[in-house]
């Protein structure tokens, strides 16, 4: 409400009573005394956008994304365009988009946006039953990987359903040439494994390729992937990985635990944007390091 020099400034939650309560009204035959006559849609949609606003938080099981998480092994719905619609609106959005129990079926690709915070629940897992063109279940590189400001919090990824037939390979989260500011933290990612002869070279559970900077891979944990990280640098090349911290990371029965390729060790990093700096900072493996 603007009055010229004196502006009245509502509460979202008060807004929402408000639309609640003008909803009754006309609800119980009193439209003709307030001009107003709600449909039941433009009413909900009013109400849930406010609601959503208020909490700052959406979930992917909300019903205006449809997302069910109802896979068990066999069968299950396909959650890819619910999840990427959810991610759609919240970095539209900005507000957190939170993965809620269950294991949520996934045939394509999960495109992040700038902007972006996920957070997943401890039982919330993406489950790929299939591979795709673009190197990560979850990436930036799909289309505009132009991106920055993206954290995904406590991800949750399980590969055991992905073809075994060799004719593909990917990562769980794959990002590469044009993303900045991304930060992966927590989390728990199992069965990627490497295909070495023929179907490319996925298997990692978090990949930064060339081109990836000022970010960061702390606190997770990795099982039965080819790779826990992995780095590309390509020292010198206007397109390397530049300045990645990987803190604290887990990696168990991985071909290699954490992999930085393509960095030039006889030179030191002079602040020179384009050599690459990569800083690892604890990690700890069990049976790892079989990689060819």
């Amino acid at each position: 409400l603007d009055s010229g020099a004196d502006k009245i400034k509502l509460a979202r939650p008060a807004l929402l009573a408000i639309a609640q309560e003008i909803n009754a009204i006309g609800a119980s035959g009193g439209s003709a005394l307030i001009g107003y006559l709600p449909t039941s849609a433009a009413a909900t949609e009013l109400q849930t956008h406010l609601r959503y606003l208020d909490s700052k938080t959406i979930t992917v099981k909300d019903p205006r994304f449809g997302a069910l998480g109802n896979w068990n092994g066999t069968t299950g719905t396909d959650d890819t365009a619910a999840i990427q619609l959810a991610i759609d609106y919240a970095a539209a959005n900005k507000v957190k988009l939170r993965i809620t129990g269950g294991n949520y079926r996934v045939v394509g690709v999960l495109k992040t946006r700038s902007n972006l915070h996920i957070e997943f629940d401890n039982d919330a897992v993406i489950c790929p039953t299939a591979w795709n063109a673009y190197g990560g279940v979850l990436t930036n590189v799909a289309d505009a990987p132009v991106q920055s400001n993206v954290f995904i919090d406590n991800p949750q990824f399980d590969g055991q359903w992905l073809p075994t037939d060799g004719l593909g390979n990917s990562n769980a989260m794959g990002f590469a040439n044009g993303a900045s500011f991304f930060r992966i933290n927590g989390g728990y990612i199992k069965n990627f494994p490497f295909s070495w002869s023929g179907g490319g070279a996925g298997g990692k559970a978090v990949n930064f390729e060339s081109g990836v900077t000022d970010s960061m891979i702390t606190n997770l944990s990795a099982e039965n992937c080819g790779c826990a990280v992995y780095v590309a640098g390509y020292d010198g090349s206007a397109n390397e990985a530049s300045r990645i911290i990987v803190s604290n990371v887990i990696a168990k029965n991985c071909e290699a635990a954490v992999i930085v390729a393509g960095i030039n060790a006889a030179v030191d990093p002079d602040g020179d944007a384009a050599d690459s700096m990569v800083i690892i900072d604890g990690v700890t493996f069990y049976n790892c390091g079989h990689a060819p």
